[in-house]
């Protein structure tokens, strides 16, 4: 109760105050890098430094509004995540050798993989007892019976469990989506934008224009002369002082020549740039899909009665598994790459991490805008997968388009569906998210969460998820009213 009632005043004495700099526009003001999370812990009340800063490593939640990797890691290699005035929690008893947990979602998160590997060894120790007794029954009905229906029973038992998350999810998606607290300490000076690019002023003019300098190893913004973002170059790989944010830093993502894209590759240490018009990391950002993939039994189970998609996230099936498709205005698209990787091989795809590598290039006469000149005009540019869904031999074929506030790919549709041509990109709802012709010449980094693409299935079914997943793209909306609201944007 104390704890709760120091997230509320903390909440109520400190929200009103928040100030954000005027000339950057910063990631989400929950978010903190651990340093400076410990030093206001520190300087809060008595509360100890360590317990209270958490990280957007498998968590959802702060994983999106920080902007960072499975490993709470941003793209300029902070780590960020949410920080609170109040300690963690500890349980009396242990579980798994473990006491502390964040909140209450941790705790019934971590109760069901705990839950799950119990399970599992009582069902094999179940199994084996029942082998026991089907071999020494001696023809015995009666324990011959009594041996089947225990094997029996625990082979049901590990398979519901496997798919627990599935059946939850089904009867109600809040029931898996757990919420974490609402009341988090709120940074006042906020954090910069990961990409240097990314960092805005509030108008256009001179007086608001962020301001930036080199930063090293041993740089203090205080003796470095800041220059305005017109006249910077964001090298690929540096970080940069912006100004007004005392030592924080963003970072570079410009490469020398077009046709070249920056990003870390699968199992490379730094950013670079690479020959690429687009590439980006595939991955599951929900602890179920990571769950699930990453173990044999729950694996097995969901393979065959599951629901999603399944690892290697993206397949190479003969040939144009990852595609750049032009869109025209009348809703057609065509394919216009010139090369990719393939992504199952090993030295784009990593086993334990549950991530692959992809890459595609495009050549100038490609990137034409007559490509479409018999369908009305270009309207833009979207990223083709084929992606490895789970109980079904057939691969199920995604576009995507980027979402510039998180700067990851969005899910817009189904290639293969002439209701996606008609409903989605014959609208003017699904403009701001394709993909610009400056953007992939420049090169564009684009990972792509496959927890957020939408598994869409046949008949009635499927026509129910492309209304509740691609409504954001008009799918339920006029042209008329597409239009409109592009219009507006």
């Amino acid at each position: 109760m104390k704890k709760i009632l120091a997230f509320l005043f903390f909440g109520v004495l400190f929200f009103p105050q928040i100030g954000l700099s005027a000339d950057v526009v910063t990631v989400d003001p929950r978010c903190w890098t651990r340093p400076d999370c410990e030093t206001f812990r520190k300087d809060f009340a008595t509360t100890k430094t360590e317990g209270g800063f958490f990280s957007g490593k498998d968590n959802e939640l702060i994983k999106k509004a920080c902007h960072v990797n499975g490993d709470g890691i941003d793209i300029s290699g902070r780590e960020l995540g949410f920080c609170l005035p109040a300690g963690i929690s500890k349980t009396a008893v242990s579980f798994g050798d473990r006491t502390k947990f964040e909140n209450l979602g941790d705790f019934i998160q971590f109760l069901y993989k705990y839950g799950f590997q119990v399970g599992s060894v009582l069902a094999v120790i179940v199994i084996i007892v029942a082998g026991i007794m089907y071999i020494f029954s001696g023809g015995n009905t009666d324990t011959v019976g009594s041996a089947k229906k225990k094997i029996a029973g625990a082979v049901i038992g590990l398979v519901l469990m496997a798919l627990s998350y599935t059946i939850l999810n089904v009867i109600n998606p809040y029931l898996v989506n757990l919420k974490m607290p609402d009341v988090w300490a709120i940074n006042r000076i906020g954090i910069t934008p990961a990409l240097c690019t990314q960092v805005k002023g509030e108008t256009e003019s001179a007086s608001s224009t962020p301001r930036f300098a080199t930063s090293t190893a041993a740089g203090d913004p205080s003796t470095v002369k800041m220059m305005d973002k017109k006249d910077m170059t964001f090298i690929c790989g540096e970080k940069y002082f912006v100004e007004g944010n005392g030592t924080q830093t963003c970072g570079g993502n410009e490469c020398p020549a077009l046709g070249q894209t920056c990003y870390q590759q699968l199992f490379d240490k730094d950013k670079a740039c690479h020959t690429a018009n687009i590439a980006g990391i595939v991955y599951a950002s929900s602890l179920a899909d990571k769950f699930i993939q990453s173990n044999t039994l729950a694996s097995l189970a969901s393979t065959f009665v599951g629901d999603g998609f399944e690892f290697p996230w993206l397949t190479a099936s003969g040939g144009n598994d990852e595609e750049v498709y032009a869109v025209c205005k009348n809703g057609y698209f065509t394919s216009i790459s010139d090369d990719s990787n393939d992504p199952t091989s090993d030295q784009y795809k990593n086993e334990k991490t549950l991530r692959q590598e992809y890459y595609i290039t495009t050549t100038e006469n490609q990137l034409n805008p007559n490509v479409c000149s018999g369908y009305d005009g270009l309207k833009g540019y979207v990223l083709f997968l084929n992606l490895n869904e789970e109980s079904d031999v057939t691969n199920e074929k995604h576009l995507f388009g980027i979402n510039r506030n998180t700067g990851e790919a969005v899910d817009l549709g189904r290639p293969q569906d002439d209701t996606t041509k008609t409903q989605v990109f014959a609208k003017d709802c699904v403009n701001k998210y394709l993909i610009t012709p400056e953007e992939l010449k420049k090169g564009l980094y684009l990972p792509v969460d496959i927890s957020g693409v939408c598994d869409i299935e046949t008949g009635d079914e499927g026509e129910i998820l492309r209304k509740r997943c691609y409504s954001f793209v008009g799918y339920t909306s006029t042209k008329d009213e597409c239009a409109s609201q592009a219009q507006n944007q």
